[in-house]
């Protein structure tokens, strides 16, 4: 399926935070070679937000395989890294000079704990457990094939006088309107030559 959340339970660092976000993280999944960057957001059951829909559209089949078990990997600095956490932190804790994320500030932490933290922000494993609860997906990927289909007038090749538009294709896209406008302007043309068909068969 296209466009989903992934569930995941029981980690310690989201446990709480339903409803917050962070506005820009690196989100991966290694072994298929997919990675989105965008703004995340913690759900009820686990991760949502654009970097989550968008990574699950372009690995929509490939995660289906793997029934939505994975490991996805989470760069909270947005892709800085880990060098980026050391200078902030040191930044705000007055070692260095220049502009610092106060976000970054946890007092009374020995140097193994900013370490770690370091390493924590840069680099997440989270266990997916499957989609989302609600089982709500934007749109379904699969469908007729794109070559056995005149665009111009959205006529199948195979079948003369069939028109297809929308989820009966095999075309989707990242959340944001592109399905609907996909599904829109493939049904406007679809209709224009099945009128056009119509009338020239009454003449």
């Amino acid at each position: 399926m296209w466009n989903i959340d992934f569930k995941v339970r029981h980690h310690p660092l989201i446990d709480g935070l339903a409803g917050d976000s962070v506005s820009e993280v690196v989100v991966r999944v290694a072994p298929l070679g997919l990675e989105t960057q965008g703004p995340l957001l913690f759900t009820h059951w686990g991760l949502s937000g654009p970097a989550i829909l968008h990574l699950s559209a372009w690995g929509a089949r490939h995660l289906h395989q793997l029934k939505y078990n994975f490991a996805v990997y989470i760069d909270w600095t947005g892709g800085r890294g880990a060098k980026y956490c050391a200078r902030a932190m040191e930044s705000t804790m007055g070692k260095e000079n220049g502009a610092c994320p106060s976000s970054f500030f946890i007092p009374h932490m020995s140097k193994g704990q900013w370490r770690n933290l370091q390493r924590v922000l840069a680099h997440t494993i989270m266990p997916a457990l499957g989609r989302s609860t609600h089982k709500g997906e934007f749109v379904t990927a699969g469908g007729v094939a794109l070559e056995q289909i005149d665009f111009r007038r959205f006529g199948g090749r195979v079948v003369p006088g069939l028109f297809l538009a929308g989820e009966v294709l095999d075309i989707d896209a990242i959340t944001g309107g592109f399905n609907f406008q996909a599904a829109w302007t493939g049904g406007w043309l679809a209709g224009t030559a099945i009128a056009r068909a119509l009338n020239g068969a009454r003449h």
